[in-house]
């Protein structure tokens, strides 16, 4: 089997150029792993998540070290950081129609409660009963 190294497709050893792209094929060994990428892992979560906090541990003591060494300048390389990876994410072509269409549901729903709760914690409006006299009866 020859394999695409640009779309990762399989072919028979007949073929020398992946149809799908135009890349040469490359003659698969069979001793190479198989790579599947995938979300879900073999890993229990547990697992998972301490090699997540361990990494974050990590990044929280160099980060410490820096930030005890000279205060002003890490500030102003993580502002530096921050700007960058705003600006990239800023270029993402239709983030600012999500944006707004996000900023717009969450401001229906807070309208929509506002209006709901007005209308349930009005004073004195019922619906139609009167609550203002009681009757008692006595046997």
């Amino acid at each position: 089997m020859k394999r695409c190294g640009a779309c990762g497709e399989e072919f028979q050893n007949q073929f020398n150029f992946c149809p799908v792209d135009g890349e040469t094929l490359i003659e698969r060994e069979s001793d190479a792993i198989n790579y599947s990428p995938t979300i879900i892992s073999d890993v229990s979560l547990a697992q998972r998540l301490l090699v997540q906090l361990s990494f974050l541990i990590e990044r929280l003591r160099l980060s410490w070290a820096q930030f005890t060494a000279d205060p002003i300048a890490f500030l102003k390389l993580q502002i530096t950081e921050a700007r960058e990876l705003l600006r990239t994410a800023s270029a993402r072509p239709y983030l600012r129609n999500a944006l707004a269409a996000s900023l717009m549901l969450v401001a229906l729903v807070i309208v929509s409660v506002v209006i709901y709760d007005r209308h349930v914690a009005r004073p004195g409006v019922t619906d139609g009963y009167d609550t203002g006299t009681l009757a008692h009866f006595t046997l």
